[in-house]
């Protein structure tokens, strides 16, 4: 099997995997598209409020861009240019997406897997996790989109030691770093994800995804004082949520 990409509407839920389990559900380059050409059917349909990406089976999230085809799609230079376009296209799309995302991370979570789980909202991990960051092992300079994508989310000495020694980490230690948000027992974790998944689903998605947008571009050097991010706030009370919110809220009052 080269492989695929996954992707199931469950209402305003999808679920996407990443399905190759027989190469620790290594990405192929065709997978790097349909990831890609996923996110942005996703991002198209303002009906899909929470994207969940996952691994086949209970052995890997992904292992990362699949080696295998190293030496017929990145030989030199050149080739390696074109075909980080679209691990970078796909990656770029998990970012972007106007969706609440989370990665559901349980088993090896290495390269190019962990590129994904740290481009989404949130990452639960199972207490199997092994996370790694390993160009260095291949002697590949890592990108600079994804070495800012991992120097924000651990810090300068923490994003060397990673990038480095080419280590994994364990869960415990995920967590500490700040490449994962909550660590579970595996067996719990996908009742964790569905748990916090309904919590979120309780509130405004209105409110939700402006929240969402706000952080994006407060993280992205837009100051607070941008007029922009206060239609944010504001266009939020002509939002008809806003209004049957607060009537229900009344309601339950008198």
């Amino acid at each position: 099997m080269s492989g695929s990409i996954e992707l199931v509407r469950e209402g305003a839920r999808a679920l996407v995997t990443i399905t190759h389990p027989e190469r620790r559900n290594a990405l192929t380059r065709q997978m790097w598209q349909e990831l890609a050409e996923a996110m942005v059917s996703l991002n198209r349909d303002p009906a899909v409020h929470m994207v969940i990406i996952r691994g086949e089976g209970a052995k890997a999230f992904s292992a990362g861009a699949d080696i295998q085809e190293f030496s017929r799609e990145r030989f030199n230079g050149a080739s390696a240019r074109e075909y980080d376009t679209h691990v970078h296209a796909a990656i770029e799309a998990v970012q972007n997406l106007h969706a609440l995302s989370l990665s559901m991370v349980r088993g090896d979570c290495v390269g190019g897997g962990a590129e994904i789980a740290l481009a989404t909202d949130w990452r639960f991990a199972s207490n199997t996790l092994r996370m790694g960051i390993t160009p260095a092992k291949l002697g590949i300079v890592y990108g600079p989109q994804e070495t800012a994508r991992l120097l924000q989310r651990v810090g300068l000495s923490q994003a060397l030691d990673l990038l480095a020694t080419g280590r994994l980490v364990g869960a415990d230690e995920a967590r500490a770093m700040g490449l994962v948000d909550r660590v579970v027992e595996d067996d719990l974790l996908e009742s964790s994800v569905k748990a916090f998944v309904e919590e979120v689903e309780c509130n405004s998605w209105a409110a939700v995804r402006r929240m969402k947008e706000m952080l994006r571009q407060l993280s992205s050097g837009t100051p607070p004082s941008d007029p922009a991010l206060n239609l944010l706030v504001y266009d939020a009370y002509a939002s008809p949520d806003y209004q049957e919110r607060v009537e229900a809220f009344l309601r339950k009052r008198r």
